[in-house]
């Protein structure tokens, strides 16, 4: 069976691991930059919800610190995995895996966003650009035809 040979121009690599692994950002898909966005409105909702969970489960378990130990547990688990879907959600499948392996740190989320803010600046999500490139890719005429 013959491969369908879709090219990837415009595409931002970051090499993000010492196993040669790499994320990649389509600059021409159009809801990337949404896709980014609602990921950094997700992670903050994401940590507003724990904090939340935090306060009742330190009320409710106040008199029963192995209980209170084992529900914090879990609800910073849950955190972490949702953290990790919410990145994966615009980094690619299983980038998390790729950046973090196995191992869940505080504060691993907001240093991840620290690190790839000079390459989201670098890519310069312009909407002008991405028609442009679009335009110059599948208009046989050059016409403004988005």
């Amino acid at each position: 069976m013959e491969k369908l040979g879709y090219k990837k121009e415009n595409v931002y690599q970051l090499e993000v691991n010492d196993k040669g692994e790499y994320i990649e950002f389509d600059l021409l898909d159009i809801d990337l930059p949404d896709k980014i966005m609602n990921a950094y409105k997700e992670l903050e909702r994401a940590e507003k919800d724990i904090k939340i969970k935090e306060q009742i489960i330190y009320k409710k378990f106040a008199n029963n610190p192995s209980k209170k130990w084992e529900e914090l547990h879990k609800i910073e688990k849950e955190y972490f995995k949702k953290g990790r879907e919410i990145f994966d959600s615009f980094l690619g499948e299983n980038a998390c895996q790729k950046i973090f392996g196995d191992t869940d740190r505080y504060g691993m989320f907001k240093d991840l966003l620290k690190a790839l803010q000079p390459h989201l600046d670098k890519m310069k999500f312009d909407i002008q650009t991405i028609k442009k490139s679009l335009l110059e890719e599948y208009s046989p005429n050059k016409k403004n035809v988005i």
